[in-house]
């Protein structure tokens, strides 16, 4: 006998997806200010790991190339601009605009599934 889909066990994921959404429709406004101070940590970080990654690269350009400190500033702000740039081209072009990837068939279940059972294997 079939077991009909929506009887099946659904998959861990949307299991979690299920429960993300009961926890918003239950507890909209500290769901919010839960994401909200986890994207202001989060830039945080990123603009903290950033600055002390501009101020190594400011002193080894000033060190490396024995020019000015402001001359290294703005050597390192160059490098940081084509920096973002290149690293936004890659994001553009690994997330957004990629080929599409063919998908089997979902009434396709052959492949994943082996052959039933005949006679001749009993």
């Amino acid at each position: 006998m079939k077991v009909p889909s929506l009887l099946r066990r659904p998959p861990a994921k949307y299991l979690a997806w299920l429960a993300g959404l009961a926890l918003l429709l239950a507890f909209p406004d500290m769901v919010m200010l839960l994401a909200v101070k986890l994207f202001h940590i989060a830039g945080y970080l990123l603009h903290f790991l950033i600055g002390w990654l501009e101020v190594g690269l400011k002193h080894l350009v000033h060190w490396a190339f024995d020019v000015s400190r402001h001359t290294a500033q703005i050597i390192t702000a160059w490098i940081g601009l084509f920096a973002s740039l290149l690293l936004l081209v890659w994001l553009l072009r690994r997330f957004i605009f990629r080929a599409p990837t063919p998908q089997p068939d979902r009434d396709d279940r052959s492949a994943t599934r082996p052959p039933p059972p005949t006679t001749d294997d009993l």
